[in-house]
């Protein structure tokens, strides 16, 4: 399922730049569903944007993903990776439970019970090299363009998927 979810989203993601903004929802505060584009990011504003482009996705029971203008595979390995996400992580808080020596088993999975704060999110940067002069910083300068500004996720955990091949 994880080597479908890299395949669907880097089909995703190589659709021309014009076909995303004008047929991807747009990710917005308020949802934190759908496409966020090249650089529309800047998690330090310190640094230049972000040289990365972004689709969120949330639980599909909760809420429905406007996957308006996305490929047929990612429109439905998507929610599929949710849900054996999701199935991991009640396992993970279950096993964090344990692993503290609480009693009450169901502690961490209570506070998540309906995932409503839960997101995956399938990012893409591209090669460093097509992207080293694509912006240039407040300064005028590309020096403080990276890949994603320095941050906090703001929940319990993050899961990573690393695609074969790939460094960092």
């Amino acid at each position: 399922l994880v080597q479908e979810a890299f395949a669907s989203s880097k089909e995703l993601f190589a659709l021309p730049e014009a076909h995303k903004l004008v047929n991807f929802c747009r990710l917005t505060s308020q949802t934190n569903m759908g496409y966020s584009p090249f650089a529309g990011e800047q998690l330090n504003n310190r640094r230049a944007p972000d040289l990365k482009e972004a689709f969120n996705t949330k639980r599909p029971s909760l809420a429905t993903t406007d996957f308006s203008g996305c490929t047929d595979a990612f429109r439905t390995t998507a929610p599929r990776l949710f849900d054996a996400v999701e199935h991991f992580f009640k396992r993970y808080c279950l096993a964090t439970a344990v692993a503290h020596g609480l009693d009450d088993r169901e502690f961490f999975l209570r506070a998540f019970r309906t995932m409503e704060l839960c997101t995956v999110r399938f990012l893409h940067y591209p090669p460093c090299h097509s992207v080293s002069t694509a912006l240039d910083s407040p300064d005028g300068s590309a020096a403080s363009a990276i890949r994603v500004g320095e941050h906090t996720d703001f929940g319990m955990n993050t899961v990573l998927f690393l695609d074969s091949g790939a460094r960092g």
